[in-house]
């Protein structure tokens, strides 16, 4: 099992948080396994908002049938609910036994209330996606 405190100094997401801060968000959420093949979130669903950090494993991230992304160990998902409320907007799904931090939207919430920070890291990570979505666009 990785040690998380030490695993999110590398997601950049929690760079530049110390250790005190990012053992204080280990006990926020939890570690859950899903097998290769799982619907982790399913478009159009108001489910409860939840941010999953991927720890091993792969997901895609599909949208109208069709593969939009695809992502990997130390990246996240799951962060566009958490930031409109709205319901998901793609399915994700696990193309190989896939290990992550599942974190609740409100535990999130407050914990972002004593470290504004992570909304600048945030934005970021978004930013970098839409680009990605964009290029991939032109193509």
């Amino acid at each position: 099992m990785v040690d998380l405190p030490d695993y999110l100094n590398v997601v950049y997401l929690f760079s530049g948080l110390g250790e005190k801060d990012r053992r204080e968000f280990q006990r926020l959420g939890h570690v859950v396994q899903y097998a290769a093949g799982h619907k982790v979130l399913t478009k159009g669903n108001p489910d409860l908002p939840s941010l999953h950090i991927i720890i091993e494993g792969r997901v895609d991230v599909i949208n109208r049938g069709k593969t939009i992304s695809r992502l990997g160990s130390g990246e996240c998902f799951g962060e566009l609910a958490l930031i409109d409320g709205l319901p998901r907007s793609a399915d994700v799904v696990t193309s190989q036994p896939t290990q992550c931090f599942l974190l609740p939207g409100f535990e999130f919430h407050r914990y972002l209330d004593k470290h504004p920070e992570l909304a600048i890291n945030m934005m970021k990570s978004l930013a970098r996606r839409l680009r990605d979505c964009s290029d991939r666009a032109e193509l």
